[in-house]
């Protein structure tokens, strides 16, 4: 099957045409592409034979284990150059399963994951049930592994991803709750049941073509518990406020006055901590908020700009905002009633009806400028429904505006609108733990909660979640018994001590991700930025975020990556990954994602690469860089640590940037957890979190760097960096014209823009890159045996 590529996009890859390789390495000389310019399409397909040896079947030399750092086995450390398939992929007749596992191998692929299984297709003829697994789907995920075992491909099996459980099960309000049940699941005894359930279904069932169960499958290396999913992001994520039904609020609820009252014992001493507050409330701040004039008061504004389009009017005595078109900010267009002033310390109860022209739609409801902004978070109806709260004002201002923003296209209509002063902030008079009916707190910044209710809430849902972890993870390590290392869910989705407890530690990052500003996943409303990652060295890119988040003493994988379709610059993205991973000695990376089917398909799509030769034709190297450890690691420098305790995070709680610290905004997690963003490609990096105690063996000696040099780093602007050993060279120091150079004995890759300069490379090489239509390329050699290289 032949696919379609434009011309300047597939030459930026092999826009160099004369390769002469000799005893002394490899001299590249610069050429015009080969193709004439005004050929705008031609074939491409990557494919070919096994570029290294056979591999062993997987599981040969033993169980994966996690031994400090590192995964091992009989052999030896092992890592992982993967890819991630979902939904239908994993289930493919038995001649297109064997298909797909020697074309797997053969681009050097070691690992898969299996990802989204769980959605609906393991289920099969049973869906919408989702309690018992499909006979004929197992038996096709079985064939399925045991080509990967035969053909030397691992598996990392997730056990809960996207299953969202339905009525016919017995749980209502299923529009109403996240997706995939996500937080809630983390302490709803049901769910949490049906997951123990689901893993014994899968985890003891045995293979009939390997005769193992998964629990005891050499060729599985890792499970993951829970994909993308922690109460703590679903606090931060408004989901805990405005998608937990009160049904599934109450278990919460009852797990929240039980801590209290382990801490507080009584209602009194919770109400002194509290520091309760109770004005009357009096002034109105709001003129005609009723709009019984019929017109629109000229204290309201609507706020837009050139890209944007709205409307603010007086319609059937309710103030209707209607957007037609978003602007470049997310907040644009958006309305505000000015002045009002604001005192510092002074409660304010805010009430308002709402509704919009669909169900579902959110708003914010903000209160602003002030030091910390007074803002609530609400999903409107089609029906009205009547919204209140309380916010404390955090500073003095006399020019302050209440509005609605953050909102998509459509109608939105507001009404009875009212800004009072006074009321009541902490425990209501009908709120007591000893009838265990304390409020659940909302994700509000600095308003209707004083900052040690917050803190008290956060470190609730931190041992919530810690609770949730363990669990699951003694359920399945122990009384499973399952001998694969098991990790909880990615690093950015909940509290890292809680992962770090675990046997291994994950995390997630794209460049470019898709945005989809109508709507998730909207395929008519989409855009990738066409943003080329080489030129944003010492910025928050996805790999120095990556490489800050490593918890030090455990093996590091990261199991989703990709630099999706159609971005122009994507050929870089798999080179650059495999030499970070390779440096700072992580130990696995899996691409997202082979397919989310099992056809082998050419089309066009953000993630898949089975079709994409921009991105296949470098996975040779990125297994030569990684696997087999062309990249020297760096653990002989320097190591750029923030020292961490949970003790630190919860001391953060207590004030106004508490939620901030974890998965929040801003820098302040990176403040807490990250090393220096721009140093990963330098020294080697992560983060120590002193309350674990994790031996570290090889890295413990290596020094944590003390709060203040750490700022330093975290604030330094670079613009070149080099490796510790000298192999990986960054530089960013032209705008727009950055490059990524590898330099190892074995693997030579040049990513970025020439600009017409003439590199240097050992030993004595002298790369001059030709030209091409952006000026930009991605070009690779690799040795494959002595005196034979793969170049591309």
């Amino acid at each position: 099957m032949n696919c379609l590529f434009l011309k300047n996009r597939i030459f930026h890859s092999i826009a160099l045409s004369v390769l002469l390789i000799g005893m002394c390495g490899f001299l590249m000389l610069g050429s015009n592409t080969l193709f004439a310019a005004e050929t705008d399409l031609f074939p491409f397909k990557a494919e070919g034979q096994m570029f290294r040896p056979a591999p062993e079947p997987a599981g040969s030399h033993g169980f994966i284990r996690a031994e400090g750092d590192q995964f091992v086995n009989d052999d030896g450390p092992v890592r992982f150059w993967g890819v991630n398939l979902c939904m239908s992929g994993n289930f493919p007749d038995k001649e297109t399963a064997t298909a797909m596992a020697r074309r797997m191998a053969c681009f050097g692929i070691n690992a898969v994951r299996l990802h989204h299984m769980d959605l609906r297709e393991i289920w099969g003829k049973n869906f919408p049930r989702q309690t018992e697994i499909d006979p004929e789907k197992l038996d096709r995920l079985d064939w399925l592994i045991s080509q990967f075992k035969l053909n030397g491909i691992y598996v990392n099996i997730n056990l809960h991803v996207s299953k969202k459980m339905q009525e016919v099960d017995g749980f209502s309000d299923y529009k109403d709750r996240p997706n995939h049940d996500k937080g809630i699941d983390n302490y709803e005894p049901r769910l949490i049941q049906l997951q123990k359930k689901y893993a014994k279904d899968l985890l003891t069932h045995v293979n009939p073509y390997t005769k193992n169960a998964y629990i005891n499958e050499p060729a599985v290396a890792m499970i993951e518990i829970n994909n993308e999913n922690s109460i703590i992001s679903s606090y931060f994520t408004w989901n805990l406020d405005n998608k937990c039904p009160e049904v599934y609020a109450a278990p919460l609820r009852v797990r929240w006055n039980q801590w209290l009252k382990e801490k507080y014992k009584t209602t009194e001493e919770l109400n002194k901590a509290w520091k309760l507050i109770n004005v009357p409330i009096t002034v109105e701040l709001i003129e005609d908020g009723s709009f019984e004039k019929k017109t629109l008061h000229p204290k309201w504004h609507l706020e837009k700009n050139d890209q944007s389009a709205g409307s603010l009017s007086v319609a059937e005595g309710s103030l209707l905002f209607e957007i037609m078109k978003n602007g470049k900010y997310e907040w644009q267009p958006q309305i505000y009633y000015a002045p009002i002033t604001i005192k510092k310390g002074m409660p304010y109860t805010i009430s308002f009806r709402a509704r919009a022209d669909e169900d579902g739609k959110s708003a914010e409801l903000s209160v602003y400028p002030t030091k910390g902004i007074m803002k609530a978070k609400i999903v409107l109806q089609k029906e009205w429904k009547e919204y209140t709260f309380t916010m404390a004002g955090s500073d003095d201002i006399e020019k302050a505006r209440i509005g609605f923003t953050l909102l998509k296209p459509g109608k939105y209509w507001f009404d009875n609108i009212s800004l009072k002063t006074g009321g009541r902030l902490g425990l209501s008079e009908k709120e007591s733990l000893e009838n265990g009916n304390v409020h659940l707190i909302k994700r509000i910044n600095n308003n209707d909660n004083s900052a040690i209710m917050r803190a008290d809430y956060m470190k609730f849902l931190l041992d919530l979640e810690d609770g949730y972890w363990q669990e699951m993870y003694h359920y399945v390590k122990n009384e499973l018994k399952a001998r694969p290392p098991i990790t909880g869910t990615q690093l950015d989705y909940g509290s890292a001590f809680a992962q770090g407890k675990l046997d291994y530690v994950d995390n997630h990052s794209y460049w470019n991700h898709p945005s989809f500003p109508g709507g998730a996943w909207d395929g008519n409303n989409w855009f990738v930025k066409n943003k080329p990652l080489v030129n944003e060295l010492g910025t928050s890119g996805s790999l120095a975020v990556l490489g800050g988040d490593r918890i030090i003493g455990r093996p590091y994988t990261v199991s989703e990556y990709n630099h999706p379709y159609p971005n122009l610059y994507a050929a870089e993205g798999f080179p650059m990954i495999a030499a970070l991973a390779g440096f700072q000695n992580w130990n696995g990376i899996f691409i997202f994602a082979w397919g989310h089917t099992f056809i082998n398909s050419n089309a066009a799509g953000f993630f898949d690469v089975q079709g994409n030769p921009f991105a296949l034709v470098h996975f040779p190297a990125c297994y030569n860089l990684f696997v087999r450890g062309d990249v020297k690691n760096g653990k002989n420098a320097a190591l750029a640590l923030k020292t961490a305790s949970i003790r630190d995070l919860r001391k953060e709680f207590e004030t106004d940037a508490f939620c901030k610290a974890i998965n929040g905004e801003g820098d302040a997690k990176n403040n807490l957890l990250s090393s220096p963003r721009s140093k990963v490609f330098e020294i080697y990096s992560g983060v120590r979190l002193n309350d674990l105690k994790i031996k570290e063996g090889s890295t413990a000696e290596l020094p944590s760097l003390d709060q203040e040099k750490y700022m330093e780093l975290v604030r330094e602007k670079i613009d070149h960096t080099k490796s510790s050993t000298g192999e990986l060279i960054w530089n960013a120091q032209k705008e727009g014209k950055g490059c990524f150079i590898v330099d190892t004995e074995k693997t030579k890759v040049f990513s970025g823009f020439p600009d017409g300069r003439t590199f240097t490379l050992n030993p004595g090489i002298k790369l001059i890159p030709g030209k091409s239509h952006l000026d930009w390329m991605t070009i690779k050699a690799t040795e494959l045996q002595e005196f034979r290289w793969l170049f591309c």
